[in-house]
């Protein structure tokens, strides 16, 4: 069933802004850690407990979280990088929704069919630098004395937003290889064009 809500999901615009909107997360991630944890003279919490209360202390470079999140980012970009190559070399490597159907296709066509992957993918990854931009404002409250502990609102918010991310995409991974198999099956169907002698 496709309906109007499901055909504004194609990659567009907004797919090709996510890279950008990732890289300024990962920026706000860097400066918001510089601007707030290196400030601090003293140790800061590293690591919270299930109930968001800070149960270990560090002084560790404020470079830290930002850190980690530089290494995901790369991870994600990475897997984004390999999901292209697999697609065209090793497609049975590659896990997708309907894969069966996916894998039946020419690799042009799951090349623009793993457009909507490319889009989950860097729609977590956007995520998730949000998640630790949240995580390293709270900390810097937490060091300082302005907050108990981590804010659970922002982060339940970001896994939220996440997690309705992760089903709209797998939906659009769905469709998007849908669309490239029925227009393969209408190649396939269409009488081979006659050239007229010249």
């Amino acid at each position: 069933m496709r309906g109007p809500a499901f055909t504004c999901m194609k990659p567009g615009m907004f797919q090709r802004i996510l890279p950008v909107l990732v890289l300024v997360a990962h920026i706000a991630l860097w400066v918001a850690a510089a601007l707030t944890l290196g400030k601090l003279e003293g140790p800061y919490p590293d690591h919270f407990d299930i109930h968001g209360q800070p149960d270990s202390w560090t002084d560790a470079g404020w470079w830290l979280l930002p850190l980690i999140a530089a290494i995901m980012t790369a991870f994600l970009f990475g897997m984004l990088l390999l999901a292209r190559r697999l697609a065209i070399r090793h497609p049975a490597w590659v896990n997708i929704p309907r894969k069966a159907d996916w894998l039946k296709l020419p690799p042009e066509a799951r090349l623009r069919s793993l457009k909507a992957l490319e889009g989950l993918l860097l729609g977590v990854t956007l995520f998730l630098n949000l998640i630790f931009v949240s995580i390293t404002l709270d900390t810097f409250g937490v060091a300082t004395g302005r907050q108990p502990g981590l804010s659970t609102t922002k982060l339940v918010i970001v896994l939220v937003c996440l997690a309705v991310w992760l089903v709209l995409s797998v939906i659009r991974i769905r469709q998007a290889v849908g669309d490239e198999v029925r227009a393969q099956r209408q190649r396939d169907a269409a009488p081979p064009s006659v050239e007229s002698p010249r």
